[in-house]
């Protein structure tokens, strides 16, 4: 591709030259030669003009060609800002590596595999994120023609709609955690204009470390996460009250301890509260940690700033005191720990309700065709059949069978008997 580029190039420059030569007029003999020359430029520059482009169209459309094919196989059109980067990957034919806050490096999928029953088919990817969508999460979450472009180690995948710009990171290896969509637009975590080559193949990380976006002096993890001891705690209590712009006078005033918590008595300024901790196998309740310095501001008055968890990602534990405008850079760089969201109880039972339905209605289609297939089926011709179950339809399961597989259910004794229609 460089070199056609380079060619293309020259080939510009002899031309220029040609017409140059062939319209100057420096003396009658030296005018023909100059002028005939000129033509032999000019009709060599058009040329390597015309052959060198016609190398990179053909060339471009080899290199993309299964993301073509994909688009007309799975009858959907992959979204510009996600086809230039898939391209950009098919072209130079290198891994491409990237950040995502809190979630590490992900990879460009390679749409030059197509074949395999593993995450490096993209096809098969696709297949993956539909079931475990369809059985996880719908009807609570649905997406349509969705296009994967992304993947990590460990079973996440990043993903946008067809038409729309919102990128999607899911998680196959979780059957409750909600779909993540990223803050930012894609363009913010890789660069393809910006990428470093290194031995692996091309990486780009366009996230702030925590200390370029925060002083040092508002937060801490220069601290073990053990926790042997109630006592233990009196250090990450003074750590973080450090981070305050204001000296705090503070002390435990007894520390108990039960076989599933630690129970302390904390005396602040003067104000005095009751604390508990949960023991989880000798590290901190880092949570309820988090959570108990905050209570603790407001008791104080304190609202100007929050105490947060430093992401994982960069240590095992530590603590940042910010305002919401600084707290929302570290966040959108993944300097703070996040809080996946997980569907909640009801939304857990209706997918079960609603994946229970469609059992059912799999189950009757399977009886259907069975009963199709072993009787001759005339015009008008009604029959039917005795589906046992313990499964109760309501109104809205019989819609959606009816929709369906244009049959009707009339309730029976251990289950419906089964009426239908050519």
């Amino acid at each position: 591709m460089r070199n056609n580029i380079i060619n293309i190039f020259i080939g510009v420059v002899l031309l220029i030259s040609g017409l140059c030569l062939h319209n100057s007029n420096n003396g009658v003999a030296s005018s023909v030669f100059l002028k005939y020359l000129g033509v032999v430029l000019v009709i060599y520059g058009t040329f390597v003009i015309l052959t060198k482009a016609i190398k990179i169209i053909i060339s471009l459309n080899t290199k993309y060609k299964k993301l073509t094919t994909f688009e007309k196989n799975n009858k959907r059109v992959i979204p510009d800002f996600v086809r230039k980067i898939l391209e950009y990957r098919l072209e130079n034919n290198k891994d491409i590596n990237f950040e995502i806050p809190n979630y590490g490096k992900f990879q460009i999928i390679n749409y030059n595999v197509d074949k395999g029953n593993d995450f490096n088919n993209p096809y098969h990817i696709l297949k993956e994120i539909d079931e475990h969508i369809g059985r996880y999460f719908f009807p609570v979450i649905s997406y349509s023609k969705i296009i994967p472009f992304a993947v990590n180690n460990n079973y996440k995948f990043l993903f946008v709609e067809e038409g729309k710009k919102d990128v999607v990171l899911i998680d196959l290896d979780s059957e409750d955690t909600r779909p993540l969509i990223l803050k930012s637009k894609i363009d913010y975590y890789i660069d393809i204009n910006k990428l470093e080559l290194r031995k692996e193949g091309y990486y780009y990380n366009g996230l702030k470390k925590i200390e370029d976006i925060i002083d040092k002096n508002n937060y801490f993890f220069d601290v073990s996460d053990c926790i042997f001891e109630g006592k233990d705690y009196f250090e990450f209590f003074a750590k973080s009250f450090n981070l305050l712009e204001k000296n705090l006078v503070f002390s435990f005033s007894s520390v108990e301890e039960t076989e599933q918590s630690y129970i302390l008595n904390l005396n602040i300024e003067d104000k005095s509260k009751k604390i508990k901790l949960e023991k989880s196998s000798h590290y901190i309740d880092s949570e309820n940690f988090i959570g108990i310095l905050n209570e603790i501001l407001s008791l104080l008055n304190y609202n100007q700033k929050q105490y947060y968890l430093i992401s994982n990602n960069i240590c095992d534990f530590g603590v940042v005191l910010a305002d919401e405008k600084t707290f929302q850079v570290l966040s959108d760089n993944g300097c703070i720990e996040l809080n996946e969201v997980k569907l909640n109880s009801d939304e857990l039972i209706y997918i079960r309700k609603y994946n229970d339905l469609i059992r059912e209605i799999e189950n009757i289609e399977f009886h259907l065709n069975i009963v199709k297939k072993d009787n001759e089926i005339e015009k008008e011709l009604l029959y039917n059949f005795f589906y046992k179950t313990d499964y109760e339809f309501d109104s809205s399961g019989m819609n959606v069978l009816q929709q369906r597989l244009k049959v009707y259910l009339k309730k029976a004794d251990s289950g419906y008997d089964v009426y239908f229609t050519k």
